[in-house]
């Protein structure tokens, strides 16, 4: 990903910028697949981190159905490597992971069927902030076309509503599926955050560890093509509530 010049197009107001609630303290950043933690939610964790807060993780599946093609065993190879890539992107996106006692969780949960098991999804998240309640609750926008997305994002959204704290909400898909003046995009109640300086460069480095979602896996691929990333490049979209 790259800085973005946040240049509006004619008509279109440059949307306000996000910033983190104040003072730092513990978030929590859920997400369906690993790769969402870049993708959609990167500029928020590069800016929660630059203001000091401590911030977890939990990645609901280890998105082995990225490829429909592979059979078992190819998926199961493909959730380990995603695994390490997950752990590769993380300690770009924050050097020396697990700073201020952050931590990495995962919930093995079934991917591309975050909604068939949406109470494991509750389970999960509602057992990650009993360990650590967080006083910010981060994860993808419950609008988002993809369906795990969606899941996850509403079981984030309802964490953040039971805590009564609040919640950062970012579209990931939305922005590559949808042109970019649909009016499904919440772009009247977003923010953007920006990305620049050392967070570019974070970024591209976190990306780049995705190596089986950019490049491809096994003869598969790749995922995200050049339009899917141009799309999503530069100053990220959120929605808070």
């Amino acid at each position: 990903m790259t800085a973005s010049t946040a240049t509006a197009r004619p008509g279109r107001p440059v949307l306000p910028v996000w910033a983190p609630p104040v003072p730092p303290g513990r978030a929590l950043v859920v997400v369906a697949h690993p790769d969402d933690e870049v993708l959609a939610l990167g500029p928020v964790v590069t800016t929660l981190d630059a203001a000091g807060w401590v911030l977890d993780l939990l990645v609901l599946t280890d998105g082995e159905a990225a490829y429909p093609a592979l059979d078992a065993a190819g998926r199961a190879r493909l959730a380990a490597v995603r695994r390490d890539e997950l752990d590769a992107a993380w300690a770009a996106l924050l050097p020396g992971a697990g700073h201020r006692g952050g931590r990495v969780l995962r919930a093995g949960l079934p991917d591309a069927r975050l909604p068939d098991v949406a109470a494991a999804v509750r389970g999960a998240v509602d057992a990650a902030a009993a360990a650590s309640p967080p006083d910010l609750v981060v994860g993808l926008w419950p609008h988002d076309p993809h369906h795990d997305h969606a899941g996850a994002a509403l079981a984030a959204v309802a964490l953040a509503a039971r805590l009564a704290v609040p919640s950062v909400q970012a579209p990931l898909w939305a922005r590559v599926w949808w042109d970019d003046d649909d009016a499904r995009l919440p772009r009247a109640t977003a923010s953007r955050v920006p990305v620049a300086g050392p967070a570019a460069g974070r970024l591209a480095a976190a990306l780049a560890a995705h190596a089986s979602q950019v490049e491809g896996f096994e003869g598969h691929g790749p995922l995200l093509g050049p339009d899917d990333l141009a799309a999503l490049a530069g100053d990220g979209l959120v929605v808070t509530a």
